[in-house]
């Protein structure tokens, strides 16, 4: 399927900032109706002139709180092993 649509509209634009990151670069483009090197390329072009978009590795999984996890109970005295010892 060749594809002859390379202007981008404004809402194009808003859509690729939008999903960009989440949406494969495949599916993206079959949606916007530009190929995969077309999407990858305009956002080269927009992270050039300042541009931000979401990344998978941007996005931070939520940790639990600390209050959850069980606190350290062993209470076994550790000394090195060549420590000098005073009785």
């Amino acid at each position: 399927m060749k594809i002859t649509n390379n202007k981008w509209t404004d809402s194009e634009i808003r859509q690729l900032k939008r999903e960009y990151g989440t949406t494969s670069t495949g599916e993206l483009a079959a949606r916007l109706n530009k190929s995969a090197s077309a999407v990858t390329s305009k956002v080269h072009y927009l992270r050039r002139r300042g541009w931000t978009f979401n990344r998978k590795s941007d996005v931070r999984k939520v940790t639990p709180a600390h209050g959850i996890t069980q606190p350290h109970t062993d209470k076994t005295l550790y000394t090195r092993k060549n420590a000098k010892t005073t009785d």
